[in-house]
């Protein structure tokens, strides 16, 4: 991080170029990111990132091993005057960041000890409210801002029940203690909105116990991109693979998989994937690539330097086939005749075979019908409705209905249940919140549910969407 400047604008900021102490990894070429810094204000820390890029395709987190010596192109303004601070784009933040907005502090739905947040700020002007107006105002004493209670209490200066926040001096306390001094502002309603933030670089493979650095991106309305890599929260899926820091540091483990970094500013999300391939030599197979989802799955496997199992035997193939797609197993007749082919693509037939079968259209139906709440709860009224909408989606099923027009036909479903079965849908879907929730996540794979009462704490979703 940039931590402190007194260089006139449009200055060159001496930054390094690598020397390796170890001739492994061999670097081919570097590469620096930002291409050209630019410091506003004296609270501006842009995160810089060095790359390099190796004999073996793969690149290399080097920020925190380098001796800097090349020039980079920085630019520094607004160091004049302090740059004036807007509760939504730089406080609340912080307040994500630290968790006091979390569910399990003051962002439960009862608050915590008498004072409550929006959950992950997911109503500023509430959360603003809250801090500077509620309990007569004790919270905050711009007066003497280091007396104020969300200085002391978050730096643990006096007991506070979850425990210490931040450190006195630090970034954090400095920007909250530079807005009680200001008086509270709010901010300005002409501030531009928040429109997405991005995480540089996006994914990356890499080696055990190995670093990688993250820098995050807030993108607003007007075009302006701020490094808000400092004011961001971050969070593993994945704690096993990787674990990240409050500063964005990405540390790998030492097992083989996959790992999600999600980032959160300001009720925005993006993540970065890590992804940790098993050690040792690049593996080699081959694998016959006949359809979209071979050809992802077979970079998948390269990308983890793992090897597909081995073809497994005729005798099991038409066993799992058979649970597969038709939820039974073959019979003897079936087994001994597949057995006896000998025809190179017995395997593809028999697929296309069982995709025929009625077992195949009544398998899937009840599958759907779970997903569906096909369901009578012990009413009697009920059985011939919900029969129908189960005849009516094996049929779909069985007679190669496309997606769409499946979904179609469910969703704008009106008339008689006996003419038009797919009615019965809405005996259960019968509020707008449930319709939203079923809609978006049985037909588009999205969770909107924890959108009804505030921002998606995992997602990008909003109360607004």
């Amino acid at each position: 991080m940039l931590r402190s400047l007194s260089i006139a604008a449009g200055v060159l900021l001496t930054l390094p170029m690598l020397l390796l102490a170890d001739a492994k990894p061999t670097i081919t070429k570097l590469t620096f990111a930002p291409a050209k810094v630019s410091c506003i204000g004296a609270d501006d820390a842009p995160q810089l990132l060095l790359t390099g890029d190796r004999a073996n395709g793969r690149a290399l987190d080097v920020t925190a091993d380098a001796t800097y010596t090349v020039a980079v192109p920085l630019t520094v303004s607004g160091m004049e005057t302090a740059q004036p601070l807007h509760f939504e784009n730089q406080i609340e933040p912080i307040l994500t960041k630290l968790s006091c907005n979390s569910g399990g502090c003051h962002g439960k739905i009862a608050g915590q000890n008498g004072f409550r947040l929006s959950l992950l700020g997911y109503d500023p002007e509430l959360d603003y409210t809250t801090l500077v107006k509620e309990s007569r105002g004790r919270r905050i004493f711009p007066s003497d801002p280091d007396q104020s209670l969300l200085l002391l209490k978050g730096a643990g200066v006096v007991a506070h029940g979850g425990g210490k926040k931040m450190e006195v001096g630090s970034e954090e306390y400095k920007v909250l203690r530079r807005w009680v001094a200001s008086g509270t502002p709010y901010g300005s309603n002409t501030e531009p909105k928040l429109s997405k933030v991005t995480v540089y670089p996006e994914s990356r493979v890499l080696d055990r116990q190995s670093r990688q650095q993250l820098a995050v991106y807030a993108h607003y309305a007007d075009g302006r991109v701020e490094d808000v890599t400092r004011r961001t929260q971050f969070e593993s899926n994945e704690t096993e693979v990787a674990a990240v820091d409050e500063t964005g540091l990405v540390r790998s483990l030492s097992s083989t998989g996959q790992a999600a970094i999600m980032a959160r500013f300001n009720g925005q999300v993006t993540t970065f994937r890590a992804v940790l391939p098993r050690p040792g030599d690049l593996v080699s197979f081959q694998f016959p690539e006949v359809n979209f989802i071979d050809k992802h799955t077979s970079a998948k496997w390269r990308e983890l330097n793992i090897t597909p199992s081995e073809l497994c035997s005729d005798e099991q193939f038409i066993r799992r086939a058979n649970l597969d797609i038709t939820g039974s197993l073959p019979s003897v007749e079936s087994v001994k005749k597949f057995l006896d082919d000998k025809s190179p693509n017995k395997r593809d037939k028999l697929v296309d075979a069982l995709l025929e079968t009625p077992e195949y259209a009544y398998y899937f139906a009840n599958k759907w019908a779970d997903v569906l709440r096909v369901k009578r709860r012990g009413q009697p009224e009920r059985a011939q409705g919900t029969f129908a909408f189960h005849s009516w989606i094996r049929d779909a099923v069985a007679n190669d209905k496309p997606y769409d027009e499946f979904v179609r036909e469910i969703v704008t479903a009106i008339g008689d249940e006996v003419k038009s079965p797919a009615t019965v849908w809405y005996k259960e879907i019968t509020t707008p919140e449930q319709f939203v929730d079923d809609v978006s996540q049985v037909f588009l794979g999205q969770r909107l549910a924890c959108a009804q009462c505030h921002h998606h704490p995992y997602e990008k979703w909003s109360q607004d969407d």
